[in-house]
C-alpha cells in the first residue's frame, strides 16, 4: 500500500482537492475531525447535526457513520490543523506560479517585484531588497533569489513551513507539557499554579514513543489493506471471466440454434434467460463482495493516508491531543476488515455460468421430439481402466450404437482431451475399427490428470471420462521447471498430504499451515515442529527435537483440533522424524544413533529397530512394503526392513551427480525415492533400488501427492514450488 504523497510533492491542483470540503466545495473554514477520521469545515459540520436534531446522531457523508455531537458543541472535535497548513502552501505556490507578481512589502498592486525572499516567504521590489541589505543584523539570513529561479529552487526548501510553538492562553508561554491527569498541554506556569502533583511530562519526550506505537498498529492495517487488495482484485477478475464466459456462452446458443432458428425460437429465449438469470445470480453475489471489499479497502486506506499525513504535519501538541482518537480508529478498523478477510469469496475460477448442462439439457429435448434430424444414439466406452502410463499410447475403445432403426445416419463423432492442472487441450488419434467400433488413441508426455469430451455429431453425449496418468519411465528434463509456485511461507522445513489432498507445512516460523489443492488456506496454528506426518485417518503427527511429547491434530471434516501426548524417549529430549505405516507411528530420537522407536496408534511403545549403521537418523518414510527410507548424519539413505534389517544404502556410494554430501527430508512414492540435501541445495531423485535419476528443484520438506505430483519447500525462498 503506497503512502500518501507529501504536501511538497502535490500539484496545484492535488493541492486545492486537499483543501476543499467535501459539503460545502468551499476552501476548509477550521476544519474539524469526525471520529471516523472524515473532516469537513466547522460550520458543515454543525449544519449536519441540526438537520436531525442536536441530541441525534448524524451520519458522515463520506463513510455513513453516525457521529454524535458532543455536548460541548462542534468546538470538542479535534482541529485538522494540517489542512490549514495545506491551504498555506497552496496559496503560496499558486502566487509563486502566478505570471504577474507584486511587492509583498509595499502592499500596492502597481509595484512588481523582481525577487524573492526565502525567509520572509515573500515578493519583493528592488528598494524592499535594498532595505534588506542595508538592515543589519535583522536580515543579515535572509537569502533572497531573483523571480525567475523561485521555480528551480528545491520544492523541500521553498514549501517548507516553519511551525511556530502554540502560546498558553492564560500565561503566554509555550505550551511544551503534557498533563495525563488533564489530559491537556500546559506551561511551566500552569504547572505550577494548577497542576501541582499531576502526572507531567515534556511533550518532545513522549512525542517519539508515541509516534512508535502509531507505527507498529498501522503494519498490521497495511498487510490488511493489501491482503483486502488482492480479494477485490480477484473478485473483480471473476466478475470478468463472468462476463466473459456469459458473452461465450450467448455466442454457442446463437451458433447452435441457427439453422433451428424458426422452431427453437421459444427454446433458445427461455435458455437465454436462464443464462441472464444465473449471470445475475453470480453477478449479484460478486457485486455484494465487490462492494463490502471496497468499503473495507477504502477504509483502511482512508486511515493509512490520514495516520501518516497526521503523523507527518501535525506539531507535537496536535499528535498528543488526537493521539487517543487514531488509536482507536485504527484498531477498529482492523478488527473489521480481519472479518471482512474471514468471509468466503468466490475463487477466480468460479465463473462458469453452467451453459453446458443448460444447453444439453434443452438439446435432449428438441431431439426426442424431432427425429428427423437425427436418430437416438447411445455410447458404451470401456471404462475398466482410468490410469495410463506416461510415455506410452493409450487406448480407449468407443462403441456408437444407433439402434434397431434400419435407417443408416452419418455419424461424425470427435474428442478433445484437457489435461489439468494447466488447462491444456489435446487432439488424439481417432481410428475406425469397424462399423460403430472406434478407438482414441494418444500418448500423454506429461503426470496429470486427463478429461476425455467425447461429441456425437456436435452433442457432448457423454459425462466426461478421466484418467490419471503416472510416472512410469522418469525423464528428467520434465523435473527443471516448477509448474506452479505458492508463495507466503517462511522456511519451510516439512510438508505431507493428506488422503483429500490437502497441504500440510511446517516452517522455521513455529507455525503449521493447512492449504487445499487450489491454494486455499484452511487452518494455521501456532505449533513449534521438526517433522510431520499424516496418518491413515488424516490425523497430523507432529514432533519435535526439544520436546518428548508427540503433537496430534486431529482431523474430522476439515476441523482440526491439537492434542499433546508424552511419551519416554529411549535417549534424548526428543524426536527429529516421524513417519507413519499402517496404525504404527514410527520416530526417531535425538543423540540415539541409528534408532527407530515404534508406538501404536495410542502412542504405546511396541518396539525399537536399531539400524547396524551407528549413525544419527534423521528424517524417515515407509514405501509401499512396509521398509523404511531413513535419511543419516553418514550422508545416505539408509533403506531398512521392519525388522531393522539393512538392505541397501541410497546415495553413499554414488559419484557426480548422485552423491548425496547433507541428505535431510525425504519422500517415498510408487518406485521413487525423492531426497532434499542441505549442502546441493536441491532434491535428488533415486529409485527404491539405490539408482540414480535426476537432480532438480530445491532443498526444503519434500512430499508426493497421490497423484504423483512432487511438493518441495524451498527453504530460502519462502516458497512451494509443484513438479
Amino acid at each position: 500500500m503506497s503512502a500518501i504523497s507529501d504536501a511538497v510533492e502535490m500539484t496545484l491542483q492535488e493541492l486545492e482537492q486537499e483543501i476543499t470540503c467535501g459539503i460545502c466545495r468551499e476552501y476548509y473554514n477550521d476544519p474539524k475531525i469526525l471520529p471516523c477520521l472524515h473532516y469537513y469545515c466547522k460550520e458543515c459540520v454543525l449544519r449536519l447535526a441540526l438537520r436531525n436534531g442536536r441530541d441525534k446522531p448524524f451520519s458522515c457523508p463520506e463513510c455513513r457513520k453516525l457521529v454524535t455531537l458532543p455536548e460541548e458543541g462542534e468546538n470538542n472535535f479535534k482541529t485538522a490543523f494540517f489542512v490549514n497548513r495545506f491551504k498555506t502552501k497552496y496559496f503560496k505556490q499558486k502566487k509563486i506560479l502566478s505570471k504577474v507578481r507584486v511587492c509583498d512589502f509595499c502592499h500596492g498592486p502597481d509595484v512588481l517585484a523582481d525577487s524573492f525572499c526565502l525567509q520572509c516567504d515573500k515578493f519583493a521590489c528592488r528598494n524592499c531588497v535594498h532595505m534588506h541589505s542595508v538592515m543589519k543584523g535583522i536580515f543579515d539570513s535572509h537569502e533572497v533569489v531573483c523571480v525567475d529561479d523561485v521555480p528551480k529552487i528545491n520544492s523541500d526548501k521553498l514549501n517548507a513551513v516553519k511551525l511556530v510553538p502554540k502560546k498558553c492562553p492564560t500565561h503566554q508561554g509555550v505550551l511544551k507539557i503534557f498533563c495525563f491527569e488533564c489530559r491537556k498541554t500546559v506551561c511551566t506556569d500552569c504547572v505550577v499554579k494548577g497542576h501541582r502533583g499531576h502526572k507531567l511530562e515534556f511533550i518532545d519526550g513522549i512525542v517519539q514513543k508515541k509516534k512508535m506505537e502509531i507505527k507498529e498498529k498501522l503494519k498490521p492495517l497495511e498487510d490488511v489493506g493489501d491482503r483486502l487488495k488482492c480479494c477485490l482484485e480477484e473478485v473483480l477478475i471473476t466478475q470478468k471471466n463472468v462476463r466473459v464466459q456469459s458473452q461465450l456462452a450467448t455466442e454457442k446458443i446463437e451458433t447452435w440454434y441457427k439453422a433451428f432458428h424458426k422452431m427453437l425460437e421459444t427454446q433458445k429465449n427461455g435458455l437465454l434467460n436462464d443464462i441472464n438469470a444465473r449471470v445475475k445470480r453470480k453477478m449479484d453475489a460478486l457485486e455484494k463482495q465487490e462492494t463490502d471489499l471496497s468499503d473495507a479497502y477504502g477504509k483502511v486506506l482512508h486511515v493509512v493516508e490520514y495516520t501518516e499525513r497526521y503523523m507527518r504535519h501535525s506539531s507535537d501538541e496536535e499528535f498528543v491531543n488526537i493521539y487517543t482518537g487514531v488509536r482507536h480508529q485504527l484498531k477498529q478498523v482492523l478488527e473489521h476488515s480481519r472479518k471482512e478477510l474471514e468471509k468466503e469469496h468466490q475463487p477466480m475460477e468460479d465463473a462458469d455460468v453452467g451453459v453446458e448442462v443448460a444447453t444439453e439439457a434443452s438439446f435432449a429435448k428438441v431431439l426426442e421430439k424431432n427425429r428427423v434430424f437425427t436418430l437416438p444414439i447411445s455410447v458404451e466406452i470401456d471404462r475398466t481402466c482410468t490410469t495410463a502410463d506416461i510415455h506410452e499410447e493409450f487406448l480407449l475403445p468407443v462403441e456408437i450404437n444407433q439402434g434397431d432403426s434400419p435407417v443408416y445416419r452419418k455419424v461424425e463423432i470427435d474428442c478433445q482431451i484437457k489435461r489439468f492442472p494447466d488447462d491444456i487441450t489435446i487432439q488424439p488419434k481417432l481410428r475406425r475399427l469397424q462399423h460403430g467400433i472406434y478407438l482414441i488413441a494418444f500418448t500423454p508426455e506429461e503426470r496429470g490428470r486427463y478429461q476425455f469430451n467425447i461429441s456425437v455429431n456436435g452433442l457432448q453425449i457423454e459425462s466426461p471420462f478421466e484418467i490419471t496418468v503416472q510416472r512410469h519411465s522418469v525423464a528428467p528434463h520434465q523435473l527443471c521447471k516448477p509448474i506452479l509456485t505458492w508463495h507466503g511461507f517462511t522456511h519451510p522445513k516439512s510438508v505431507a498430504h493428506n488422503s483429500v489432498g490437502d497441504i500440510i507445512v511446517a516452517g522455521t516460523d513455529d507455525i503449521l499451515k493447512i492449504w487445499n489443492s487450489e491454494g486455499s488456506l484452511l487452518k494455521k496454528m501456532q505449533l513449534s515442529v521438526q517433522d510431520i506426518a499424516v496418518d491413515g485417518e488424516d490425523s497430523i503427527i507432529a514432533v519435535n527435537y526439544s520436546s518428548p511429547c508427540i503433537k496430534i491434530v486431529r482431523s474430522k471434516k476439515h476441523s482440526y483440533r491439537l492434542e499433546v501426548v508424552a511419551v519416554n524417549p529411549i535417549n534424548g529430549p526428543g524426536h527429529i522424524g516421524v513417519a507413519t505405516y499402517g496404525d504404527e507411528v514410527m520416530v526417531t530420537e535425538c543423540f540415539n544413533r541409528g534408532s527407530i522407536v515404534v508406538y501404536n496408534k495410542h502412542f504405546k511403545f511396541v518396539k525399537h529397530i536399531q539400524g547396524q549403521r551407528r549413525a544419527t537418523f534423521r528424517h524417515l518414510r515407509p514405501d509401499r512394503y512396509g521398509n523404511l527410507y531413513v535419511t543419516d548424519e553418514a550422508k545416505a539413505v539408509q533403506v531398512l526392513s521392519r525388522e531393522g534389517d539393512l538392505l541397501r544404502t541410497i546415495g553413499k556410494d554414488s559419484v557426480g551427480n548422485g552423491w548425496l554430501k547433507d541428505p535431510w527430508m525425504l519422500s517415498v512414492f510408487n518406485e521413487f525415492v525423492y531426497v532434499a540435501d542441505a549442502v546441493l541445495g536441491r532434491t535428488l531423485l533415486f529409485t527404491t533400488e539405490g539408482e540414480y535419476e535426476a537432480t532438480f528443484g530445491c532443498y526444503g520438506g519434500v512430499s508426493v501427492d497421490k497423484d504423483g505430483f512432487v511438493c518441495i519447500g524451498n527453504f530460502h525462498q519462502d516458497t512451494l514450488h509443484f513438479y
